[in-house]
């Protein structure tokens, strides 16, 4: 390696351009790449599903701590939101629904 008077070590391109290594074989490049994309596809659906999640949440929260829906609606005589409702205390109330199709 060399250096001209700087603290960053440099190469010459000469060496570059003779540097060799392995590559794998193209199926396994490809089978590589396939992985890879579909890791890049899952990182993108979960920002993605991160970005709704909290969007909802300051949503919720805005509703029951800043505009006291909650709290209003039970004045008014209303019955509380279905989001501000505990869920049924046994799995055996509970009703199945379908679920949403994969891609």
């Amino acid at each position: 390696m060399s250096a001209s008077d700087t603290k960053i070590l440099h190469t010459a391109p000469v060496r570059i351009e003779a540097f060799e290594f392995n590559l794998p074989p193209l199926p396994e490049q490809k089978a590589i790449a396939a992985v890879l994309g579909a890791l890049d596809d899952k990182i993108e659906l979960n920002r993605w599903m991160n970005a709704t999640l909290e969007a909802m949440t300051r949503a919720l929260s805005h509703s029951w701590f800043v505009d006291f829906d909650p709290v209003r609606a039970k004045l008014d005589g209303h019955p509380p939101p279905p989001s501000t409702q505990p869920p049924p205390s046994s799995p055996s109330t509970w009703k199945r629904r379908p679920s949403a199709t994969r891609r």
